[in-house]
Formats: C-alpha cells, structure tokens, sequence
C-alpha cells in the first residue's frame, strides 16, 4: 500500500512538472526573435548573406553525337570530284544556263510558235521534261524546279490554235523551226541549256569502273573483303549498289542522256 502511494505521488509530482515547463512563444514576435538571432554575426543566416546566392550549377554538356554512318556516306560523296558533287555541278550547270537565257518572246511569230504543232511549243514541253528529272536528282527537288523559272524565260502556250505550220519537211514548218531557234528563242534556250549539261558531264574525268568494283568488294562479307585495299567504309557503303555514290552514277547517266535526247529531237524539228 505504501509503494503504490510513493508511485502515485511521483506521477503527480511529474505531470505537474512538465505542466509548469514554459512553452515557446509564437506568433510576430517570436518570428523576429528568430530572424534577429539568426542574423547575428557567425549564425546561419549571417554566413548565408556573407557567402552571396547559390550559383546554379552550369548545365551539363551534351555529349557530342558521332556522325552515323549515312552522315559519313553523304559527306564523303558530296566531296569535290565524287559522284554527289557531279550531280550537283551539272544541275547546276543547267539553271545557270536557263536564268542567262532573258525573258520569253512575244510577237505574231511567237504566238503561232507556241501553238500545238508549232516548234517552241515542242521545244518547251521538251526542257520541262529534263528539267523535272535534273530537280529529283538534287534534295529539294520542288525547290529546284521552281527556282528555274521557267514561266519567265518560255513564252506560254499559245490560244492562236493549231499552227497550221503543216508537218515537218514543210516551208511553213522550216520557217517556225529557224524563228524558234534565234537567239533568245524557245528553241534556242532548250539548245543552249541541254547542251551545258552535256558539256558538263563529258567534262567529268571518267571513273575507274574496276576501281568501283573493288570498293564494293571489300565491303565486309564480300568475296574479297579481307584484302586490304586502302578503302574506307564510307567509300565502300557509298558504292555498294544501293549507295548515294551509285546512285549518283545512275543520276548522271539519266541527266546526260535525256539532255542528249532534247538536242537530237531540236535537230530533226
């Protein structure tokens, strides 16, 4: 009995104690209280203001991307003298040639030219037709089209109705043919920028077709792909058959021909 009345005493003794402690302060003053203290000189705060704001850590650099494979390709094509570069140059040559050739015709002689039959309207549908397959060579090929202008160096097609020039052989149709190919003419302009394409190509130094063969035989898994023939894998991805250098070949050869095409159908007009 006497030990349960000394632990009774004591808890009362306790509760009371920890009732009396005093309790912080809030509210305004408290919080000033606070700043001030944190303030003081060798507090938080204090060495906070003294040390200035954070920097934010620089972001960190990007990782510079490698070149993939087809980059490497492209630009090893692309390189003066290569097959890319080729293709370039001579769809070059051509609208160069056609933005020299001056605005279109007008005139009694035009119009009759410009009539179906007639040698300027033959002629005129005849560098469309090359300048449609010079611009899906280049890689923006709408752009390259339009930039030709063609509406602004060949006169539009005629409502003068048929030509009634009556067929090649005849005098009306001799006398269209040598209109249309006076200088600043139909005919002339298609002559002029046909032949700067062909003349372009031929001045090309022809490539080594063996040489050719070889770079896409060592292209590992070909028959000869462990000889060591000083060729790099850009070289050999750029003229496997499937390559930009290829295709390039194949571009080249279609520009040319169909150039060759529009001078021999101006000579038989």
């Amino acid at each position: 009995m006497r030990y349960a009345l000394l632990s009774l005493l004591a808890l009362v003794s306790t509760t009371s104690t920890v009732a009396a402690l005093p309790q912080p302060a809030t509210g305004p003053a408290s919080t000033a209280l606070d700043a001030r203290w944190c303030k003081a000189v060798g507090r938080g705060c204090w060495k906070a203001k003294r040390a200035g704001p954070t920097p934010f850590p620089p972001p960190a650099a990007e990782p510079a991307a490698e070149d993939d494979d087809d980059a490497l390709e492209a630009r090893w094509c692309k390189a003066v003298g290569r097959g890319c570069w080729k293709v370039k140059r001579a769809a070059t040559a051509f609208a160069d040639s056609l933005a020299a050739s001056g605005p279109a015709s007008t005139g009694a002689e035009a119009d009759a030219s410009n009539a179906p039959g007639g040698a300027a309207h033959a002629a005129k549908r005849a560098v469309d037709s090359l300048a449609g397959l010079v611009a899906i060579t280049q890689d923006a090929p709408q752009e390259f089209y339009d930039a030709l202008q063609l509406g602004e160096h060949f006169e539009p097609d005629s409502d003068h109705g048929d030509s009634g020039n009556g067929g090649p052989g005849t005098k009306i149709h001799k006398v269209d043919a040598r209109w249309c190919a006076g200088d600043g003419r139909a005919c002339a302009k298609a002559r002029r920028a046909a032949e700067e394409l062909v003349r372009t190509v031929e001045a090309f130094a022809p490539e080594d077709d063996s040489r050719v063969g070889r770079r896409w035989c060592t292209s590992m898994g070909r028959g000869c792909w462990k000889r060591d023939e000083g060729v790099s894998e850009a070289e050999r991805r750029c003229n496997a058959p499937g390559g930009q250098c290829s295709k390039a070949r194949r571009d080249l050869t279609a520009m040319y021909h169909a150039a060759r095409g529009v001078l021999d159908g101006l000579e038989t007009s």
